[in-house]
């Protein structure tokens, strides 16, 4: 038969401390930072708040007619990226010549980062809706 004996006050003094020693390191471990921080880059801004005369279906029922998004890279000088483009969603194939249009004619703050101006992505969205005009007879 096997004896249990009390562990010694000594014993568990050299435990704890290694414990402590263990959940010291695992703490260390896990709040490295594996990669570098990069600082956050501000998104460029359209100065000249003017908005592309788009165009929406004629005759069209209600619901939604049109849902646009666009996204262009603008360089360190306020300019966009024109090789960079891209209009999608719902009515961007009817408004693409009209958009285009309006970026050229556009004035854009550059983004930054770190207060000196980047390359950065410009996004905007515009959306329509037709809605049903019910007129009643007096």
């Amino acid at each position: 038969m096997r004896r249990c004996y009390p562990s010694s006050p000594q014993r568990n003094g050299v435990m704890l401390r290694t414990l402590r020693i263990a959940l010291v390191m695992l703490a260390a471990a896990c709040s490295g930072n594996t990669r570098p921080s990069t600082p956050h880059v501000e998104p460029p801004e359209l100065v000249r708040q003017t908005r592309p005369d788009l165009r929406t279906p004629t005759g069209t029922r209600q619901g939604l007619v049109l849902d646009i998004r666009l996204e262009v890279m603008v360089d360190p000088t306020g300019r966009p990226d024109m090789s960079t483009f891209r209009l999608t969603g719902l009515g961007a194939a009817d408004n693409e010549p009209v958009v285009k249009e309006w970026l050229a004619a556009a004035t854009f703050r550059p983004g930054r980062q770190a207060g000196v101006p980047v390359r950065a992505l410009y996004r905007n969205a515009w959306r329509a809706e037709a809605r049903a005009v019910i007129r009643r007879s007096p």
